[in-house]
Formats: C-alpha cells, structure tokens, sequence
C-alpha cells in the first residue's frame, strides 16, 4: 500500500509547503503574505493551521518521502543475488515452497518489491519512486512558472518513457520463455534445463508464425493466429506502461502547445488526438485490469486463458 500511494502522500505531504500570495498581493508590516493552496489557511502564523501541520509534513517528509525509498534501495541491493535467483525461479513458474527455492526467505519478506521485474530488473521500482518524487516535487518547485513546470514535467515523462522502452523490465507471463532463453545464454540456466527447452520451442514457434513465408490472410487459422500474436502484444505489462507513459508525455506537449498558440487550428486538433489517445489508454488499462483479474480465479493454462478473452475483445473492439 506504500508503493501504491506514493505519489498522492508525497503530493499532500509536499501541498503543507505550497503558499503563494494573493493577487494582488496583500502586505503586512512590509511582508508578503501568503496563504495555503489547499485550503487558503493564512502560511507562518504562529499558533496557524499551517504551523501546526509543518511539524506533521516535515516528519511524514523525512519518514516516508525520503526513507521509504531508500530502505527499499537498501534492501534490494543488499539481497541483490537472492532476488536475481528468486526472480529466475518465478520465471519458471518454481520456488513456490521452501524445499525448492533457496531463497523462500527473501521471497516472503521482500517478494512485493521485485516480483513484477526481470531477474536483472529486479531493482526497477526504485525508478519508479524516483519518477513519482520528482513529479510531485515538479509541482511544487516550479508551480510560479506553469510553461516551465510542464516543460519539467515533460522531460521527465519523456526520460521515463524511453527507460520503459529501452528495458522493457515487466516480467509479463508472455515474457518468461523469452527471460528463461536469455537466461540460458548468459549461462545463468543449464542448457538442459527442460524449461530452457521449452523457451526455445516457443520462441522457434513464434518466428515460424510470423513469418513472412507464411502469412496467409485469407486463412481463418492464420487470422486467429495473428489476433492471438495482436492479444499477446497489446496486453504485455511493458506495452501498457509503454502506453500510459506515452500518454503522459502527449499530455503535457499538448498543454505547453496550448499556452504558447492558443487559437491555433493545429492546436485543437492535436488536442482532439490526444484525447482519443488517452482515452483509448484507459480502455486499454481497464480491459487489461479486467482480464488480469479474471484469470487468477481459474486454474487453467495462463498462455490459452489470456489469449482466447484477448482474441474476443479484439474481434468485438471494431464494433464498438
């Protein structure tokens, strides 16, 4: 619950910190004064509302904002070797008992941490935080600047949107042949390893699939085939974190558009497009919630389950 809402403490935390002046301002003895964004209590009063929360902000400040990365920082790095191991078992779909995973200890009490990652990004949630500290910082640091403010914000969508793209660290269920395979040519698996095997089949399957030789769009069995390789892309981990963050940057290039060419006929149209855009993300993310969660109630193959309600939502999706 801590990663969960991370950005909306750090937001409220960082908001007791947040005053600005009335316009036009007001003085007092030669002195600025200056009031609460959120709740337009008077800021530096002694005996105020707002000195009474500086105490709270500063402390939930320095235990949370900063010490609850840090820790997970320290933690993860400190049983770096033990989450690389335990993340190359979850790859197998093994370790889900003590008598088969070395590392069932670091599994049950930092597992939450890294169980999302690749075994060599197991340590992608400390950019995560990072991400979301500096955007809650953005908005307090610069909020006198809007134009700069979405400039900063932007640059840090885009930064973390290319970091996405480059690493990929999801470890979707589609992925994990693909983890296991690498992880056998690093040597880090036995080449025996029947999962290793396995890994190979399936990638050896993929390419025939995909190949241009092969593809025959007239054929109903190939159509499908080409639903279920659409299904498999579109609802990876890394491809809607690609997405949502794509949809960040799009959003704050489009308000910095807006403020410089208010009037512009480009300018509506692009903001039309980005409204699609991030409406079609929020399709995207709820569906995958949605498919996400009805598959942990049944205990069939992961691999048919996900694919055949995929290959149902995208037959329907044209006639929405």
């Amino acid at each position: 619950m801590m990663y969960y809402f991370y950005l909306q403490l750090t937001k409220y935390t960082l908001d007791i910190f947040s005053c600005s002046p009335m316009s036009p301002p007001e003085f007092e003895r030669g002195v600025i004064v200056t009031y609460l964004d959120a709740t337009f209590e008077r800021c530096y009063v002694p005996g105020g509302m707002h000195m009474r929360l500086v105490g709270f902000a500063v402390l939930g400040l320095i235990c949370y904002v900063i010490a609850y990365p840090l820790i997970t920082a320290i933690l993860l790095f400190r049983y770096s070797n033990e989450a690389f191991l335990d993340q190359l078992l979850r790859a197998q779909n093994k370790g889900n008992s003590r008598k088969e995973n070395k590392q069932w200890d670091t599994r049950k009490l930092f597992g939450k941490l890294y169980y999302m990652f690749k075994p060599r990004k197991f340590f992608w949630i400390i950019v995560i935080l990072m991400r979301k500290a500096m955007i809650a910082f953005t908005s307090l640091m610069f909020k006198k600047n809007p134009a700069f403010q979405l400039a900063m914000a932007l640059f840090l969508m885009f930064t973390a949107y290319a970091l996405q793209v480059l690493h990929r660290p999801y470890m979707s269920m589609v992925e994990r042949p693909e983890v296991i395979r690498l992880a056998a040519e690093r040597g880090e698996l036995p080449a025996q390893n029947p999962e290793v095997i396995l890994a190979k089949q399936i990638r050896a399957k993929r390419f025939k699939r995909t190949s241009l030789d092969d593809l025959d769009y007239t054929s109903k069995r190939k159509r499908d085939k080409s639903r279920e390789s659409a299904a498999i892309y579109f609802f990876n981990y890394n491809t809607v974190e690609s997405t949502l963050l794509g949809c960040g940057v799009l959003i704050n290039l489009g308000k910095i558009i807006q403020d410089y060419t208010p009037t512009s006929c480009f300018v509506w149209s692009f903001a039309c497009f980005q409204d699609f855009f991030w409406e079609c993300s929020h399709i995207l993310h709820s569906s995958f919630f949605i498919f996400q969660r009805v598959s942990c109630f049944h205990r069939i193959d992961f691999k048919k389950r996900i694919t055949k309600a995929n290959v149902i939502l995208l037959r329907i999706a044209p006639s929405l």
